[in-house]
């Protein structure tokens, strides 16, 4: 089994040739689709928030899905723009950017708590 790297994943992306008006409709649906899904438990969470002794679990949880929200619009958005055209997408390019955003509100959340910020 060959790895690919991103680089070339990127251009199997582009070699596709994706009209733009394509690429919008469908960043649009998997933002929609993504803010449906997860806006329910965030609205509970923040309504939650007034129980003093829930709002660092409730805090965290709103954090869990932000990043939630984040993955859901990426893998919606590549999965129906490629179509399993390119292999290795979601290795490459869905799951590095999940986790790099993930540690970075991990970072703001840790900053907040230790009232850094």
């Amino acid at each position: 089994m060959e790895s690919k790297s991103i680089s070339e994943i990127i251009k199997e992306i582009s070699d596709l040739n994706i009209p733009l008006k394509e690429k919008i409709t469908k960043g649009i649906i998997a933002f929609l689709l993504s803010f449906g899904l997860v806006f329910g438990p965030i609205v509970f969470c923040v309504n939650m928030l007034i129980y003093q002794k829930l709002r660092g679990l409730l805090a965290f949880s709103i954090v869990l899905l932000t990043v939630l929200f984040s993955f859901l619009t990426l893998k919606i958005y590549y999965e129906s723009t490629v179509r399993k055209r390119v292999k290795d997408i979601n290795k490459l390019v869905i799951i590095p950017t999940f986790i790099v955003f993930f540690i970075g509100l991990l970072v703001v959340g840790l900053l907040y708590f230790m009232k850094v910020i």
